[in-house]
């Protein structure tokens, strides 16, 4: 105990002698017993006149305003009395000296400043280059990069807070270690940085997920589950569920629209469930179905533009075959033999043309370039115009043509033109495949808006068909 006691009186002694040191500290203190410690008049009146104060006696506890009272904090219940100030001649250099502080603060901190906007014009150059070489294409991975990114941050995290603890320790033991804390701020700006260029490389190479482990293992775990889902049963993958369900029914309405011939609509689904595969597929289909009709429809546009063409091509030289073939038959020539083949070339020539026009009109048609005119047409008297126009070939034929007439006429509205060949060709087929002296039969019914030629022949040879 005695050791305790002299070793606390050292104590105070050591911390006594250290305040008498100062120049204009001044105190005075009173126990509850009457020991009395100062170093300057008891005088209240000369605490209260000196630029800094604390006071704590009879009256309560007083102080200047420019007293920090949160620094300084005293309770002590055996002391009655406590007087505390400050003077002129102490504050003075004090003061002198936090000017001057001050005033390189500033200047510091513009100085930081700056350096600080050259550091993140620094940062931004450097995450702009990371990972590109000169002369080589692509993201360049340093042997860094290739180490999984929590185990990057980890490993800079353990490195930061060691060289932060070091530096603190040295500079709490003593302030003049204050300077190591700038190798310290450069080992951690170099560290932060390393890992920025490190995910600014990734994040350009695309593969940030690849060294991510919170990634790696759920998506390695997700990727199992869905390969044991998709080997189970199909009776068991059709379970319904709201998401299966969902996909179902946007599938359902994706086929309609396609049956409707809507090849564009994409049909839409959120799971990777059989009918969310089901809708992948059908979709897949419909790209097919409007690839094969694309190229058919070029398929198609090639063969009519193929007809014109040859069409065309082969006019240009028939009509000079034909103008030259009437200018020798207006020649007077001595040959029977010659007219006789005048006359063939004629023939020949006229149903070539004949031809070449209908191929010409084919293509029109088939392209939809064909103009067609409209008009009220009486149907029998067109029917019986055809028959007319073709009544040479029918005679030589000995077919017996049945018009089953009413007395009521009906009208048409059509392409009178267009129509009579169709007719035409209808006969003209008739002529060539029916049999020798055979009835044909042509009927004309009425079908709502709609009229219905019907022709009938008997055909020269046996048909396998029903």
């Amino acid at each position: 105990m005695d050791v305790l006691i002299e070793r606390e009186l050292q104590r105070y002694e050591i911390i006594k002698q250290a305040i008498d040191e100062y120049e204009g500290v001044y105190y005075y203190v009173k126990s509850s017993d009457e020991e009395i410690i100062t170093n300057t008049s008891t005088d209240i009146d000369f605490f209260l006149q000196q630029p800094v104060y604390y006071l704590i006696d009879e009256e309560g506890t007083r102080h200047s305003n420019n007293f920090n009272t949160k620094k300084y904090y005293y309770s002590y219940e055996e002391t009655e009395q406590l007087y505390i100030a400050y003077s002129e001649e102490y504050l003075e250099p004090l003061i002198k000296q936090w000017e001057e502080k001050s005033q390189q603060l500033r200047k510091g901190s513009i100085i930081i400043g700056i350096g600080l906007i050259g550091i993140l014009i620094c940062i931004v150059f450097l995450i702009g280059v990371a990972g590109k070489r000169k002369n080589k294409e692509g993201i360049i991975l340093l042997p860094t990069d290739k180490i999984f990114l929590e185990f990057n941050i980890l490993a800079n995290i353990i490195m930061i807070m060691f060289a932060f603890g070091i530096a603190i320790n040295f500079i709490n033991y003593n302030t003049r270690y204050i300077y190591l804390g700038i190798p310290v701020a450069v080992f951690i700006y170099c560290l932060v940085l390393n890992l920025l260029l490190t995910i600014s490389r990734h994040i350009k190479n695309k593969s940030i997920r690849t060294y991510l482990l919170t990634y790696r293992i759920p998506a390695f775990i997700i990727k199992r589950i869905k390969r044991v889902y998709t080997s189970l049963p199909i009776i068991i993958r059709m379970i319904p569920t709201p998401s299966n369900a969902n996909d179902f029914g946007n599938t359902i309405e994706g086929v309609k629209e396609i049956r409707k011939g809507n090849l564009d609509h994409v049909i839409t689904t959120k799971t990777d469930g059989i009918y969310g595969e089901l809708g992948r597929e059908i979709n897949q289909i419909s790209d097919g179905l409007k690839v094969a009709l694309e190229n058919e429809v070029k398929s198609e546009r090639m063969k009519t533009e193929l007809i014109s063409n040859v069409s065309h091509d082969i006019r240009t030289p028939l009509t000079s075959i034909i103008a030259y073939i009437d200018l020798l038959k207006k020649e007077d020539l001595q040959s029977e033999e010659a007219k006789k083949y005048i006359d063939i070339l004629d023939k020949k020539s006229l149903r070539l043309k004949e031809l070449t026009e209908g191929l010409f009109e084919i293509s029109k048609a088939t392209s939809g370039n064909i103009d067609v005119n409209l008009e009220k047409i009486d149907i029998y008297a067109l029917i019986n115009q055809s028959i007319g126009e073709m009544s040479e070939k029918l005679l030589e034929s000995n077919l017996d043509i049945k018009i089953k007439n009413t007395e009521e006429k009906i009208y048409v509205k059509a392409d009178g033109k267009l129509l009579s060949r169709v007719l035409e060709n209808l006969i003209s087929n008739i002529i060539k495949y029916s049999l020798k002296g055979s009835r044909v039969y042509i009927n004309v019914e009425k079908d709502n808006n709609y009229i219905k030629v019907i022709m009938k022949n008997i055909s020269a040879y046996e048909l396998d068909v029903s």
